[in-house]
């Protein structure tokens, strides 16, 4: 239990690090929009008088878009930070869990008639995850070629 409460305190991190960072991206975004809507009224007001573009009016521009690419930096450096603690999650669980699944598990179920729902149960899930290579590979070192077939068409409809 305490592996799973391990691996459980790195998932809570990860999770925490999502929410703040989702609500930083919509507080950064919301004034990103707030601040463009504002200099596109502006813009519109200098079109309507048909009079040229300030200087004024220009530095603001160019100041809008220096705010839009350091807010679109400050999000995709905050992005990568969550790399690191997602792997920190998987690193948690390599050192806490075995990977050896043959040894968690009984041999004689792997050597019953139910292998094969086990079998199909994964095979189904990796087509169900997108991870049509991963299943089509399984598929064909178990020699299931019927199976795969079966497979693809049950999560394809």
């Amino acid at each position: 239990m305490e592996r799973c409460a391990c691996v459980e305190r790195e998932l809570d991190k990860v999770l925490q690090k999502f929410l703040c960072y989702g609500q930083h991206c919509e507080r950064g975004l919301e004034e990103l929009l707030v601040y463009v809507s504002q200099l596109r009224e502006e813009l519109s007001a200098a079109a309507l008088q048909q009079t040229p573009l300030s200087a004024t009016l220009s530095l603001v521009m160019s100041q809008c878009c220096k705010k839009i690419k350091d807010t679109v930096q400050n999000l995709a450096s905050d992005h990568k930070d969550i790399h690191s603690s997602i792997s920190r999650v998987g690193k948690a669980i390599d050192r806490n869990f075995d990977a050896d699944l043959c040894g968690i598990v009984p041999a004689m179920v792997w050597e019953s008639q139910e292998k094969q729902i086990l079998v199909l149960a994964i095979i189904e899930h990796l087509y169900q995850q997108g991870m049509l290579g991963v299943a089509e590979e399984l598929c064909q070192v178990l020699g299931l070629k019927e199976i795969q077939g079966q497979i693809a068409l049950v999560t394809v409809c």
